[in-house]
């Protein structure tokens, strides 16, 4: 109970407890990567963390007012950081697998919601158009022998050297040894002399978790370490490539076939990125489709050019549409070299941002709003994360808004939802219990305020202390008022005693009635089990402060003997409401 202490201070506890809370966060994501790459990892610290929230959250479902203190600072911060690591470690995300060859298989969508995020791709704007970058597709060499394949590869080779473009690279792994090699050999060498890079891709291949790069054939030994580059890629849970990693996964050193063709593209290219989230460009990458005429061989001057295949086997789904891994590679260089790539928001920021939003919709629930004020709340602040991600995504900035959507609209259903099904549950049963009608003789879903515990002969004078508690927009729990006649008023009182936001304990003149204190006891119940206010209050008349139960003389008291002046009913207003008449007026709905 706060009836010791200010809203305000409350509220200041809250922040304290989040900055450490922010802290531990912060370092919690630094240590656990992403869930792609330590799902156990990710899992030890979530699951545990996930039941910690529940213990602590299910007194405050069950209570019908948020009640700040206690236990709810504890609950606030781990609840902000079960979501926060979440978010950190993209665990919607699912997993990633590394594409080794054309053949891999989709891995299982667990948590694989990927898709649910992909309206980003929407707004986000293209990459500037190229013209230093040409793509050039090749068909199936099914059927056709290694010297034949290696022969075309040679001819664009050469032409792209003749033409003089500044690099060629090819979306290709040359496995086994031909009779061509040596003839191909020299076309590489002549093309490095005469200032054509050649790029040449590697696949890797599994080994007991580890990725190794296949050897080239001896017989191409003029394919060396410069010439090599990666053709590993990501494809996510649901089936789509939406990042290209820079470097082989595991080895730094090898550099991906995407990166070298973006630094042919722009020399001065120093990017630290281990994944590149690239965005297709404003228009399609000039393509030749088979050999080169010469009038196109002609159109490679300067130009970076890249080979590979436009089989059935190398398309792959992405944000923008089905896409051949050559125009993947070619959309990940053009985002690289132009810097026109989308970057995740820091992790340091998730937990802040999250804190923020989930803030406020407490103090919208502490500040006495109902349901439907911590719904509008919900629902304007979803409005503004909608806006602030589109507006991010913008500027390139990925800011993720399903995790803060779901706390939010989470901690909503924690806060209002359970003590709305807990009010349900407990006047069904009261129904069953009276054979029928509204346990507590109202039709009304607005819940009450206070239970007015009082001795039968103090009624004249709880019927005034309603009537004003009334006039300050509250609504007593008075059973003058809430019991029908023939009604079995126990399983009324009961389920007013379980669902009520506060209680008060009035005595007078004759002290406490027998039937007030099994109302007396069952109100210490409730305010044990969820925090619920009991409070003393002492009636108006001439005579001496009585002797109270030893439990309820821990409660601070409101002391009316002298008469009901505003005063005393505003401390009254205090202890029930949690805000102090003229700091805050409370809302309702």
């Amino acid at each position: 109970m706060m009836t010791g202490s200010s809203f305000w201070k409350e509220q200041a506890k809250i922040v304290a407890w989040g900055v450490l809370a922010w802290g531990l966060a912060y370092w919690l994501l630094q240590f656990l990567g992403s869930f792609s790459d330590s799902p156990w990892r990710v899992a030890v610290v979530l699951v545990p963390l996930a039941v910690v929230v529940v213990i602590l959250g299910y007194p405050l479902w069950r209570q019908r007012r948020l009640i700040l203190g206690g236990g709810f600072l504890f609950f606030f911060a781990a609840y902000c950081m079960l979501f926060a690591i979440a978010d950190g470690t993209e665990l919607l995300s699912g997993r990633r697998v590394v594409l080794t060859g054309y053949e891999n298989a989709t891995p299982r969508p667990f948590l694989g919601l990927t898709r649910l995020a992909d309206w980003h791709y929407w707004v986000v704007p293209r990459a500037p158009p190229t013209t230093d970058l040409v793509i050039v597709t090749l068909g199936s060499f099914e059927g056709r022998t290694r010297v034949q394949a290696r022969r075309e590869l040679a001819g664009l080779l050469k032409a792209a050297s003749d033409s003089g473009a500044r690099a060629i690279a090819f979306d290709y792994h040359l496995s086994g040894e031909s009779d061509f090699d040596r003839i191909l050999c020299h076309f590489v060498r002549e093309a490095w002399e005469e200032g054509t890079a050649v790029f040449f891709g590697t696949h890797l291949e599994e080994r007991g978790g580890s990725l190794f790069r296949l050897p080239m054939p001896s017989s191409l030994e003029c394919l060396d370490i410069e010439s090599l580059a990666s053709l590993a890629g990501y494809q996510e849970s649901d089936g789509y490539v939406r990042m290209v990693p820079t470097s082989q996964p595991g080895d730094k050193d090898m550099p991906a076939l995407s990166t070298l063709v973006a630094r042919a593209l722009e020399p001065n290219l120093d990017t630290k990125q281990q994944l590149v989230q690239f965005v297709a460009p404003e228009s399609e990458i000039l393509t030749f489709a088979g050999s080169l005429s010469e009038e196109d061989a002609s159109s490679l001057a300067e130009k970076v050019v890249l080979v590979g295949s436009s089989r059935t086997g190398d398309r792959h789904k992405t944000p923008f549409g089905l896409r051949t891994g050559v125009e993947i590679h070619a959309f990940a260089s053009q985002s690289l070299a132009s810097g026109h790539f989308i970057r995740r928001l820091d992790r340091f920021w998730v937990f802040p941002v999250l804190f923020l939003l989930c803030y406020v919709l407490t103090l919208v629930q502490a500040s006495g709003g109902g349901r439907r004020s911590m719904i509008a709340a919900a629902g304007v602040l979803s409005i503004a994360v909608i806006a602030a991600a589109i507006l991010a995504i913008r500027s390139l900035v990925w800011l993720d808004a399903a995790y803060p959507l779901a706390a939010m609209w989470c901690l909503v259903l924690l806060l209002s939802g359970g003590a709305a099904l807990q009010r349900g549950r407990t006047q069904a049963r009261g129904t069953q219990e009276s054979g029928g009608g509204d346990p507590t003789g109202t039709q009304s879903e607005e819940p009450f305020d206070v239970f007015l515990a009082h001795n039968g002969s103090d009624k004249p004078a709880v019927r005034l202390l309603a009537k004003a508690l009334e006039a300050r927009g509250l609504r007593p729990w008075f059973d003058e008022e809430q019991l029908r006649p023939g009604q079995a008023w126990g399983p009324a009182l009961e389920a007013a005693i379980a669902t009520v936001g506060s209680a008060a304990v009035i005595v007078g003149e004759d002290g406490l009635g027998p039937w007030e204190r099994v109302e007396m006891w069952g109100c210490l119940q409730q305010s044990v089990t969820r925090g619920m206010p009991v409070i003393p209050l002492l009636l108006p008349g001439n005579y001496k402060q009585p002797e109270l139960p030893l439990f309820l003389s821990q409660f601070h008291w409101t002391d009316c003997r002298s008469g009901l002046t505003k005063e005393k009913l505003d401390a009254l207003e205090w202890g029930i409401t949690l805000i102090k008449p003229g700091k805050r007026r409370r809302s309702r709905n």
